[in-house]
């Protein structure tokens, strides 16, 4: 026979025990505290809590050898492949985000130019921001060839379905070249790595970090001060290199030479 537990010896109401008052008795509850009747009262107090802080990730970046042979993986002897190879150069020489190469319009490019300039591109950044960032000879070239006979406002970038890339298309393309490049194996490679790339190479150069703030669009300069503590060869040469570098000037101003850029920039 199952047992059965004995009925209560009085009322549930009231009934004390030897550890204090029944649960059943609301008479000898706390009353509630009141919730503040001003909800910034609240508000306030929400924002007056620590956040917990994490230990910022490293910025990884790529070497010269990488980066060219991340450019390599395309077959520029296709049509898909010189379109793919179009885009990774054109990362790479802008540091431009994923959605301000897809949203790259071939009017936004300036090359061959009559008054002797060098080339340039307009790049519509965060927040209707726009800037203009020069063009390797090399990329100007790619990318002539590219938007040879389109129209103003069409797409740079076109995927298989002849429609602009979307951000998902550049990721997919990014990490697709990425595992086939003999020198990347088994590094997690997105298409932010090789704007980080862009900004330590052109810091390599002798750029000065405001220059390279106006270039990869970073409202602040804090932003862009991450860079002067990738490279710790870096840091040993700044003490022995001269206040001003060669060719430092003309970049600041936007005219720069032929001669401040790497050398292996200009070799196919």
């Amino acid at each position: 026979r199952a047992l059965q537990r004995p009925p209560p010896a009085g009322p549930l109401r009231g009934r004390r025990s030897a550890h204090g008052p029944d649960r059943g008795d609301l008479s000898q509850a706390p009353p509630c505290r009141r919730a503040p009747a001003d909800p910034r009262e609240w508000s306030a107090g929400i924002r007056a809590i620590a956040s917990k802080k994490a230990t910022p990730q490293p910025t990884g970046w790529l070497g010269k050898t990488q980066v060219n042979d991340l450019l390599d993986v395309p077959d520029r002897r296709t049509p898909r492949g010189r379109i793919e190879h179009a885009l990774l150069l054109f990362l790479y020489n802008t540091g431009a985000r994923v959605s301000e190469a897809t949203r790259l319009v071939a009017g936004d490019l300036q090359t061959g130019r009559r008054d002797g300039g060098h080339a340039l591109v307009n790049i519509h950044g965060k927040g209707g921001k726009q800037r203009q960032c020069p063009l390797w000879p090399r990329t100007e070239s790619v990318l002539n060839n590219l938007v040879q006979g389109r129209a103003a406002g069409d797409a740079v970038f076109l995927s298989r379905l002849q429609r602009p890339y979307t951000r998902f298309g550049v990721y997919r393309l990014v990490e697709r070249c990425a595992a086939r490049a003999p020198s990347l194996a088994g590094r997690r490679i997105t298409p932010h790595t090789i704007r980080h790339t862009s900004a330590c190479h052109l810091l390599q150069a002798g750029v000065d970090l405001n220059t390279i703030r106006a270039w990869l669009g970073h409202a602040s300069l804090d932003t862009t001060n991450i860079y002067a503590e990738i490279d710790m060869e870096m840091r040993a040469k700044a003490i022995w290199r001269p206040a001003m570098p060669p060719g430092l000037g003309r970049i600041a101003r936007g005219r720069p030479t032929r001669g401040c850029w790497p050398s292996w920039l200009h070799s196919e």
